[in-house]
């Protein structure tokens, strides 16, 4: 686990990452780790969107334990934002293509302004799995690039599960078009 999290921390900002996890356990481990990392060591700026977890709980994962940060503080001075994936890419967004570049280009401007290195982007993509969605989740993630020109890190996060409905070939696709792929081991 912390070699993953050293691992994408450690890249150069522009990464685009894939990251398959096994299970609930492991990905909580995952993120607060990462994200107690890049607010507090990297001073970055990150925002969290997952499938599986309500925003409060995820709240209560990263004020609890070796990895507590100060969740109401990080989120009030802009520096952590939680949000749902469901709601993210089908409530919110119409196009989420054209909003995702935008929004990262104004939030790596924000963060320029506040002062901070860069901008970390955590999503889990189940999203479009549970809606059955896979051609807009093969359109959308090909749609990103391999390697960003700004400065942030993307994580595209999968659960086991969701990544194995997709094809063998499609896998191998997301993989190759992702500049870095690691498999989590369970906790």
């Amino acid at each position: 686990m912390e070699d993953a999290v050293t691992t994408i921390s450690n890249a150069d900002y522009g990464v685009h990452c894939l990251v398959v996890y096994p299970d609930l356990v492991t990905l909580r481990e995952f993120y607060s780790f990462y994200i107690q990392r890049q607010i507090e060591e990297k001073d970055e700026v990150v925002q969290l969107a997952l499938f599986y977890e309500h925003e409060d709980s995820v709240r209560h994962i990263l004020s609890i334990g070796h990895t507590a940060i100060e969740v109401e503080k990080y989120e009030k001075n802009g520096w952590l934002a939680i949000n749902d994936s469901l709601r993210k890419y089908f409530t919110e967004w119409h196009n989420a293509k054209a909003a995702d570049f935008e929004i990262n280009k104004r939030m790596t401007k924000n963060v320029k302004i506040m002062g901070k290195e860069g901008y970390s982007i955590l999503d889990d993509m189940g999203a479009f799995i549970f809606k059955k969605r896979i051609d807009d989740l093969l359109d959308y993630e090909l749609s990103l690039a391999k390697r960003f020109s700004m400065n942030i890190k993307r994580v595209c996060l999968y659960n086991q599960k969701d990544f194995n409905q997709l094809t063998d070939t499609q896998r191998k696709m997301m993989a190759e078009h992702h500049e870095m792929a690691i498999i989590l081991k369970p906790h």
